[in-house]
């Protein structure tokens, strides 16, 4: 149930806010897509500046490197069981993504000084060269990014605080 979940609200559930299209008010769809963000740890700036060249280039390399054929399904044991339960540990790959939780967690921390991850990897080359074609939605990512790290930092601290969360 979590993962699938949770599959859901990472992307998917971003992906069609970020589209202004699911309620009849852009308000809505605003406030929705950054709550959304906000828990799956989504950037819904780098993502808007990605899926702007993915439309107007699709499958194309030289424009759109959001999905980089042939994709990989990821069909191995361990992955279809972190599918299912928690992503720990799946790194970065061809398309746009952060990966598992612990990579999710070190890019986003890597973007919020205003750096990637190894360009050697198709995701962090394209966002690497979103960042520098637009450098007014990469401060708006950069400032995403803290705002995520501040809120889930506060979320941890406050469930391991004593006398609330997991230590009561």
């Amino acid at each position: 149930m979590h993962g699938t979940i949770g599959s859901f609200s990472t992307g998917t559930a971003p992906h069609e806010l970020g589209r202004g299209t699911v309620f009849r008010t852009k308000a809505l769809n605003k406030i929705f897509l950054y709550i959304f963000s906000l828990l799956s740890w989504w950037n819904p700036f780098d993502y808007a500046s990605s899926h702007t060249y993915h439309h107007r280039y699709t499958l194309r390399p030289e424009g759109d490197r959001e999905n980089l054929l042939p994709l990989d399904p990821g069909t191995g044991k361990l992955f279809i069981f972190q599918m299912l339960t928690i992503n720990l540990l799946t790194q970065p790959g061809c398309t746009f993504g952060k990966g598992g939780l612990l990579s999710t967690v070190w890019q986003t921390v890597l973007h919020a000084f205003g750096r990637v991850g190894s360009v050697d990897i198709a995701s962090n080359e394209w966002l690497n060269a979103l960042n520098e074609d637009q450098p007014a939605e990469h401060r708006r990512a950069i400032l995403w990014s803290r705002i995520l790290l501040v809120f889930h930092g506060a979320v941890l601290c406050s469930l391991l605080s004593p006398g609330f969360g997991f230590c009561r």
